[in-house]
C-alpha cells in the first residue's frame, strides 16, 4: 500500500512537506494495524480449523484470506466514512 499511495518522487517544501510526511506516517501506521488484524483473524481460523484439511486447503485458505480481508476493509470503511469514527 504504501508504493501505490505515495507515488510522490520528492517531498514537497514549506509546509507542504508536514503534510508529506504526516501522510506517510498514517500509512504505515495504520497500514501495520489492518494488517495485523487480518493476519491474526486468518491464523487463528487456520490454526483451528483447516489444518485438518488436506483436499483443496490451498483454495480454501486463499479464499478465506480474501474474504477476511473484504470484511475488514468493509468494516475499516463503514468507521472511516459512514460513522466518521476513524
Amino acid at each position: 500500500m504504501y508504493l501505490i499511495l505515495t507515488p510522490q518522487e520528492e517531498a514537497p517544501s514549506g509546509i507542504m512537506y508536514i503534510f508529506f510526511i504526516m501522510l506517510n506516517y498514517a500509512i504505515i501506521y495504520y497500514g501495520l494495524i489492518i494488517g495485523g488484524i487480518i493476519a491474526t483473524i486468518f491464523t487463528f481460523i487456520n490454526l483451528l480449523f483447516l489444518r485438518k484439511l488436506q483436499y483443496y486447503a490451498f483454495f480454501i485458505r486463499l479464499g478465506l484470506l480474501i474474504a477476511i480481508a473484504a470484511i475488514v476493509g468493509v468494516i475499516h470503511y463503514s468507521l472511516e466514512k459512514i460513522i466518521d469514527v476513524i
